[in-house]
């Protein structure tokens, strides 16, 4: 039998704080957590004190932690401390030869959308899954899911959501964080989306939120060529009492693409609940909406 290749190829993990600040104890918890899996997770002791304002640490020593985590040679992996706000501060300075010469696996979600945003243009692979923070609650099946693909022990997972509509659709992934996302709109960061599969999630954000970024998406040209779209987790996104009642964020999301005719499946396992299912940027897949099915096919 052909051993799978790793999808790290070093076991050698530098985490990095490039968005809001650390929390020391589910920090600890992660990297224990990496530990018991074998890796060797390098990290800057000082990251948990740094702090100025909402970030941890300036623009100037986040970009200079994450220039020297592109630069180490025995480095297979560099995976995000935690999300929050900060990683959009980086995008303009840290260029795409950086991180393509680099090849380095960039793993993480929620703000570390900005920064999977630059490994797509770079060309480089990267992974849509936990932060360090974020390792200890992730349910046992998506946490083993997670070390075996990573290892090569097993190749991506077929995930099955809750439903949706429209009719079957392939294409290759991309997307995470809808706030993020939104926020990239006009700049150079904004991607092509033709043939793609859009992913998204997002947390606390009331339902007319979700509908005023899904709206800036369509007027800025994201939905453009668009083969279909997963939703994953929308964490405390329910409307208040003033919002009126009867319908959640998710929802929102669904009416949105559906009415335009675009094939959407929704209750997917990722985003910022315990089954944070990892998901491989700019992979191809299939879409099976009234299903609810996505499965690998490269």
């Amino acid at each position: 039998m052909t051993q799978r290749p790793a999808m790290i190829a070093s076991r050698h993990i530098r985490i990095i704080a490039q968005s809001s600040q650390v929390r020391r104890e589910p920090f600890l918890a992660g990297v224990g957590r990496l530990e018991a899996w074998g890796f060797t997770p390098r990290y800057d002791p000082e990251m948990l004190q740094r702090q100025e304002r909402y970030c941890a640490g300036s623009v100037e020593q986040r970009t200079a932690e994450l220039r020297a985590a592109l630069a180490e040679p025995e480095t297979g992996a560099v995976w995000a401390a935690r999300g929050g706000f900060g990683a959009i501060q980086l995008l303009d300075r840290i260029d795409r030869e950086r991180v393509r010469g680099s090849g380095k696996l960039l793993i993480g979600f929620s703000d570390v959308t900005a920064l999977h945003l630059l490994w797509h243009q770079a060309g480089v692979r990267s992974l849509h899954g936990p932060n360090i923070t974020s390792l200890d609650r992730m349910d046992t099946g998506s946490a083993d899911h997670l070390r075996r693909l990573l290892t090569g022990d097993e190749p991506p997972a077929e995930l099955t959501g809750r439903g949706g509509r429209g009719e079957p659709t392939e294409g290759w992934l991309i997307g995470g964080n809808l706030a993020v996302l939104a926020s990239m709109s006009g700049s150079a960061w904004q991607p092509g989306l033709r043939g793609a599969i859009l992913f998204l999630e997002d947390v606390d954000e009331r339902p007319y939120r979700i509908d005023r970024m899904l709206t800036q998406l369509a007027l800025a040209g994201w939905l453009e060529g668009l083969s279909g779209v997963i939703l994953g987790d929308f964490v405390g996104c329910d409307p208040t009492e003033h919002d009126g009642a009867g319908y959640e964020g998710h929802e929102v999301a669904v009416d949105f693409f559906a009415a335009r005719g675009i094939p959407v499946a929704w209750g997917f396992p990722f985003g910022h609940g315990r089954r944070m299912h990892p998901l491989c940027y700019g992979a191809r897949v299939g879409l099976e909406p009234e299903r609810g099915v996505i499965r690998y096919i490269e």
